[in-house]
């Protein structure tokens, strides 16, 4: 059924962009393929073929050729490819359960968004396994795993922008429980909260132990902290990846 010529220039401007999306996937996988050169037409914002691979309407959105992969618009310009990042945040520091008081902060800036994927990863280790390190690190006598292995189940928190007490609420990016001695890996999607709250923040790992917890001695874990992801520039949405990993 013929779209009305009256519809609304915001449909309209809605088919166009949809149009021009598929031509710039096509051209950057077909290449000169006929298939791959589509336009939209003015009158009814369906696609029509135009075989000069450049398509144009009365909403202003062109598109380009199928050669280049690259779509244009009048309004936002050039979409452009930008090169894979990697933040270190923490690198290597330990937390131990000893005196039940340590914590690891990082600042991390994630861009401006808007992304696509976030994901936090977290992988603890400790000296507790693989149990070869106990070579290294024998129990002490009358114990049964060494002095530096935390055998307790612990909760593991990680914290973005902490207030401390009586300011506004912490966002708790992930929480999760020790096992004993490790290692675990821990993932947690934060597509929308990274949406939501883009830009600069502190991530903490507040300590694991109760507080004024007598252990009598100095389990601990190790941690790296990373952001990984890549970035896709123009008027499309970001790819991230947060990695948050112990060693």
């Amino acid at each position: 059924m013929n779209h009305p010529s009256s519809a609304a220039p915001t449909s309209t401007r809605a088919l166009a962009a949809h149009a021009l999306w598929s031509l710039a996937l096509l051209g950057a996988c077909k290449g000169g393929d006929p298939a791959s050169t589509a336009g939209t037409s003015s009158d009814t914002g369906q696609p029509t073929a135009s075989s000069s691979g450049v398509a144009e309407t009365s909403t202003g959105v062109t598109g380009s050729s199928s050669d280049t992969g690259v779509a244009e618009t009048s309004e936002s310009g050039a979409i452009e490819d930008l090169a894979p990042f990697t933040i270190t945040a923490l690198d290597h520091p330990w937390l131990s359960s000893f005196r039940a008081s340590q914590s690891a902060d990082a600042e991390v800036d994630l861009g401006a968004g808007p992304f696509t994927s976030v994901e936090l990863v977290v992988e603890l280790e400790s000296p507790c396994y693989p149990f070869d390190k106990w070579e290294r690190d024998p129990p002490p006598e009358g114990h049964n795993w060494p002095a530096t292995c935390d055998a307790f189940d612990r909760i593991v928190d990680v914290t973005a922008d902490p207030t401390g007490e009586g300011g506004p609420p912490d966002f708790e990016l992930m929480r999760g429980i020790t096992p004993f001695g490790g290692p675990h890996t821990y993932t947690v999607d934060l597509t929308g909260w990274s949406n939501a709250h883009p830009g600069t923040h502190t991530d903490a790992v507040p300590p694991f132990a109760i507080e004024l917890a007598q252990l009598g001695t100095p389990g601990m874990h190790t941690f790296d902290f990373a952001i990984a992801g890549i970035a896709e520039g123009g008027v499309w949405p970001t790819s991230a990846i947060v990695y948050a990993y112990g060693g």
